[in-house]
């Protein structure tokens, strides 16, 4: 990820603009929500979020998938915004799984009304399951379901995430030419003065 010079440089450069109307916003137009297997090494972004975050992990090769995916079994992950410890003692339990989540940093909602709604289909369906950028983190489902669509402006982590925190949401936004409010900028450019 940026360094904090190198997002205030980059938080600088990104576009100002009122957010575009969220009307006609719609989830499906970001592809399917079953994190699909984009970069081809077998495990969804799911999959590939959770290995990378897992402080401990468990991992087996679940045969009737037919991947070859080491699918995560198990583990502990720090809630990227909150820092509480989440644990899944067994991640292929629907209700253990469900605790767990993987949220969009910039939220599709976000990501939508300030320019991904131009985009051809395909590029919105990358966006949604970027993991070369730090888009995806793994949180608790409370977490998640509280920050919602929402961004920076109106929703913000605990204090001790928020330098890591807006070093992502600038990082993801540059890379898609996605824009800014002044509000959002204003509380990016706070929440790096905490770096």
């Amino acid at each position: 990820m940026p360094g904090t010079a190198a997002s205030v440089r980059a938080l600088a450069a990104l576009p100002v603009a009122p957010r575009e109307r969220g009307t006609d916003f719609c989830r499906a137009a970001f592809g399917p929500d079953t994190w699909p297997d984009l970069d081809g090494n077998g495990c969804s972004a799911r999959q590939d979020t959770l290995r990378r975050q897992a402080r401990t992990v468990r991992l087996g090769v679940i045969r009737s998938h037919s991947t070859g995916c080491h699918e995560v079994l198990g583990g502990t992950w720090i809630d990227a915004y909150t820092g509480a410890v989440l644990t899944g003692a067994n991640m292929k339990d629907p209700r253990t799984a469900g605790t767990i989540q993987i949220d969009h940093v910039v939220s599709l909602f976000d990501a939508w009304v300030s320019g991904a709604r131009t985009w051809p289909p395909a590029k919105r369906v990358q966006f949604a399951n970027d993991t070369s950028v730090h888009e995806l983190y793994a949180v608790a489902a409370q977490t998640n379901f509280d920050k919602s669509y929402r961004s920076v402006e109106s929703w913000q982590p605990a204090p001790a995430a928020r330098c890591r925190v807006a070093r992502a949401v600038v990082e993801v936004k540059t890379a898609y030419g996605l824009s800014v409010t002044a509000g959002e900028r204003d509380a990016l450019a706070s929440m790096l003065h905490t770096c």
